[in-house]
């Protein structure tokens, strides 16, 4: 759809690959029981927090750089581009 050039797809897979790697640190973070004492779930909760705020701040960079790299036209359809079927936001 926004047929990016070759230095626009070179950010693009930046922002891939940080996106992939945050969703793996974040997978990282679900404990696979629910932790047994109110600290426990609170040290869980700060954990995935603070992974929330690496991930936001390794994709962010890497978004502006991708769509700094983008033209007024393809800013234009980037704007409202829906995610692909049977993405979810689940982890």
């Amino acid at each position: 759809m926004l047929q990016p050039n070759g230095p626009q797809r070179e950010a693009f897979e930046a922002l891939r690959q940080a996106a992939q790697d945050s969703a793996a640190n974040l997978r990282g973070t679900c404990p696979s029981e629910m932790p047994q004492t109110p600290y426990a779930r609170l040290d869980a909760v700060k954990t995935r927090l603070a992974t929330m705020v690496e991930a936001m701040n390794a994709i962010r960079p890497k978004l502006q750089d991708f769509y700094g790299s983008l033209n007024d036209e393809q800013k234009a359809k980037f704007n409202i581009m829906a995610p692909p079927p049977g993405a979810t936001a689940q982890q």
